[in-house]
């Protein structure tokens, strides 16, 4: 049985005052390294240069959804998975 430690002041997560929450991915070791490489070189953070490849990544992907969305009214099998679980 495995026992976990009750939650106390010094162990409790800690909240961030800018409102993220944490996240866990995992990625490819090389690339990690080079994303701490970049973020040292930009004088930036990590998960700043993440944040902004993931809003870049979900814009285009919408604008791509918002192009196929006539397209998919008339044609419910080009529907692809994730936008049927989205809906």
């Amino acid at each position: 049985m495995i026992r976990q430690k009750p939650m106390t002041d010094s162990n409790a997560p800690r909240a961030r005052t800018d409102g993220r929450r944490t996240l866990l991915v995992y990625m490819d070791a090389a690339l990690i390294k080079e994303l701490k490489k970049a973020a040292l070189d930009d004088e930036r953070n990590v998960y700043e240069i993440v944040e902004e490849a993931a809003r870049d990544w979900l814009s285009r992907a919408a604008s791509k959804r918002g192009a196929s969305a006539s397209m998919s009214k008339t044609s419910p099998q080009k529907q692809t998975k994730a936008t049927r679980l989205v809906k």
